[in-house]
């Protein structure tokens, strides 16, 4: 059985500073035209599983009601902290059974630095007796040169990395995608790749999947464990002279896709 996930940082209202945008017209950032043109893009992506970061109540509110009426099922688990946004899920109904929805906040303060409030939502799915958990997260930005010891992401992943060895009994086929503020060569990917998983997108690196700092660069995630074989689907091309957001792509990160079989 073949089934396609999606993974796509739609970019906060919140965080958005026009400065950080040159070149961007400030139609393309006004919030009310962007989040309609966020409904369309998602809408367009037709994936049976489609992991969102970054989302707003207004947002989550608009996608349920164009994505609900088309069979989709939306969870969503806001960030703690008093943060305006969080991931969502939505699944096809028609495609996946719900199993089991877990939340998880991240335990990942230090010394006196207290949590950060990102979380990861992981849906346990089922079709045709068989069970794939789908995990979608956010992981914090940790400055470049930030040692192992002290980086946020490598504690969240490693947290995440355990609710999945809890699970892998019962359930060895698990898909782990997000917005993961890591390049490819960063601790945060190394660990995972030790941990027998790869991401879909491995094999055509380096590919850009975000416009950070005025610079194009890989960020975003599929992995997957040995259970699951994955297909990637191409990326528009990305460069450090893209204008993101643009009337066609709504987010200053693209939608990360593949399809995947047991």
């Amino acid at each position: 059985m073949l089934f396609c996930v999606t993974s796509y940082n739609v970019l906060a209202d919140a965080y958005i500073r026009p400065e950080r945008y040159p070149g961007v017209p400030a139609s393309v950032l006004a919030p009310e035209r962007r989040r309609a043109a966020l409904v369309r893009r998602i809408e367009a992506l037709a994936g049976d599983v489609i992991c969102l970061q970054e989302v707003e109540p207004d947002t989550l509110q608009a996608l349920g009601a164009r994505l609900g009426p088309r069979g989709y099922e939306a969870h969503y688990a806001r960030k703690g902290g008093d943060r305006p946004d969080g991931c969502a899920t939505f699944f096809k109904r028609r495609t996946f059974a719900l199993q089991e929805v877990q939340t998880l906040y991240y335990r990942d303060g230090q010394g006196a630095d207290p949590d950060s409030g990102h979380v990861a939502l992981t849906l346990l799915l089922e079709r045709a007796g068989r069970n794939v958990a789908v995990a979608n997260t956010h992981l914090k930005w940790d400055p470049p040169g930030t040692p192992v010891a002290d980086q946020q992401g490598y504690r969240q992943v490693a947290e995440l990395l355990g609710q999945r060895e809890a699970g892998k009994a019962s359930c060895p086929a698990w898909i782990l995608c997000g917005d993961f503020n890591v390049t490819p060569e960063s601790d945060v990917v190394r660990m995972l790749l030790q941990q027998e998983l790869d991401y879909a997108h491995r094999k055509r690196a380096p590919v850009g999947t975000c416009i950070a700092n005025r610079r194009a660069r890989m960020i975003d995630y599929l992995f997957y464990t040995r259970a699951l074989q994955a297909r990637p689907l191409a990326l528009s091309p990305l460069d450090d002279e893209t204008p993101l957001p643009s009337s066609a792509e709504p987010s200053d990160h693209l939608a990360v896709r593949a399809w995947f079989r047991f």
